[in-house]
Parts: structure tokens; C-alpha cells; sequence
């Protein structure tokens, strides 16, 4: 998989997630454009980096290298939902995981 079909596949899959997360997990209200664009945001802004961080540590067992990476995006991912939506923060980091979650599973199961 290419990495520009790599992050469609991303945003295909994170933005109706995070639009779902975000809906079940609380009565706070959300401007639903402001979400959209933040979770585009979000997934153009961390998918680059964790690609060439896959490629730069190839090396590392492909467990310990995902989940680092992974959880490093689900951190700065936390961080920019909380500030740009804006998300509670134990709100953000939900969303966050559940999006990167899906992605990933997503991702995984179509290469493996």
C-alpha cells in the first residue's frame, strides 16, 4: 500500500469514527463541521510523520514498533482534538484511541 492510499484509508476510516466516538460519548455539544475538519487535521498532520517513523524503525519488531508509534499519534492527536474542537480532554484521548484503533485494525487486516 502507498502511503497517499494509506492515509485515504486513514481518513476514510478515522473521520466517521471520530464522528461516531465523539457522538456516543457525551451530551456536550459539538459543532459537527468544526469536528470534520479537525479530525482531517489531525490525520494529515500525524499520518506523514508515523509513516517515515515506520520506515525509520523497520528494524524494531513490528509489535513494539507499531505500538509506540501508535501511541504517540493518539497523544498528539489527544492534544489537537482538545484544542481545536475543543474535547474534554479524557474526551479527546477517547476519540483519539478510537480512531487510531480502527485505523490501524483496518490498515493491518487489508496488508495481512
Amino acid at each position: 500500500m502507498s502511503q497517499i492510499e494509506a492515509l485515504l484509508l486513514t481518513i476514510a476510516v478515522e473521520v466517521p469514527v471520530g464522528l461516531a466516538a465523539a457522538l456516543v460519548m457525551g451530551p456536550k455539544p459539538i459543532v459537527w463541521s468544526r469536528m470534520v475538519v479537525a479530525l482531517l487535521a489531525v490525520s494529515l498532520a500525524t499520518h506523514p510523520i508515523a509513516w517515515w517513523l515506520a520506515g525509520e524503525w523497520r528494524a524494531w519488531p513490528f509489535p513494539l514498533r507499531a505500538a509506540v508509534i501508535e501511541a504517540c499519534v493518539v497523544i498528539v492527536e489527544a492534544g489537537l482534538l482538545w484544542v481545536a474542537v475543543p474535547l474534554a480532554p479524557g474526551r479527546a484521548f477517547a476519540v483519539a484511541a478510537a480512531i487510531n484503533l480502527a485505523s490501524f485494525g483496518v490498515g493491518y487486516g487489508l496488508t495481512h
